[in-house]
C-alpha cells in the first residue's frame, strides 16, 4: 500500500466517529436513533467530502440516503443545510490547516 493511502486510511480511522457524530447531530432524518445507525451513512458522505464535490452533491446523495435507504420523506433544504456544515467542517478539520502552515 503506498504512503498516500496509508495515510488516507488513517485519517478515515480518526475522524469518521466525528462524521458520524456530525451527521446525528447535524442531519438525524430518523430522529431518536442510536449513533450507530449512521455509520452506514458515513462513508458515503466521506467520499463525496474527500473528492471535495459541490454542497448539492453531498445534499443529493444525504437525499437519496434519506428517502431510499431510510424511507423518510424528502428534506431537500434540510440536506443542503447539513451539507454546507458538513463542507464547512471538512475545510476546517483537513484543508484550513494545511493553507496556514503553507503560509506561516
Amino acid at each position: 500500500m503506498d504512503i498516500e493511502a496509508e495515510a488516507q486510511k488513517k485519517r478515515w480511522r480518526e475522524y469518521e466517529p466525528e462524521l458520524t457524530l456530525l451527521l446525528w447531530a447535524l442531519w438525524d432524518p430518523i430522529s431518536g436513533v442510536p449513533l450507530n445507525e449512521y455509520e452506514n451513512y458515513s462513508p458515503a458522505v466521506w467520499e463525496l467530502l474527500n473528492d471535495e464535490v459541490s454542497v448539492e452533491r453531498v445534499a443529493g446523495e444525504l437525499s437519496r440516503i434519506r428517502v431510499e435507504t431510510i424511507g423518510c420523506e424528502p428534506d431537500p433544504e434540510g440536506d443542503e443545510r447539513v451539507a454546507d456544515r458538513l463542507r464547512a467542517w471538512w475545510y476546517w478539520r483537513f484543508k484550513f490547516p494545511v493553507e496556514f502552515e503553507a503560509n506561516s
